[in-house]
């Protein structure tokens, strides 16, 4: 995986949000697959924001979404 200009976590702390990330999952809100597709190799995980108790309520879905920061090279978003 390629390291953004702008990465904004040390490289170990990157490695730690990994390791501790339940599933790995590049999911972004409203990107289609073909875009998705393109994108791919340009995201990275900058931090993985915790699951609210509220989220339970709001269904499967929203539950399965893994939400991330991302960085991209040339695509803004």
């Amino acid at each position: 995986m390629r390291r953004p200009r702008f990465l904004k976590y040390p490289e170990e702390q990157f490695r730690k949000f990994r390791k501790h990330a339940e599933v790995e999952i590049y999911c972004l809100r409203n990107v289609t697959k073909d875009q998705f597709g393109r994108l791919n190799d340009a995201l990275i995980i900058l931090n993985i924001l915790p699951t609210s108790k509220n989220d339970a309520e709001l269904g499967k879905e929203t539950r399965e979404l893994t939400q991330v920061m991302v960085a991209t090279k040339e695509t803004n978003l």
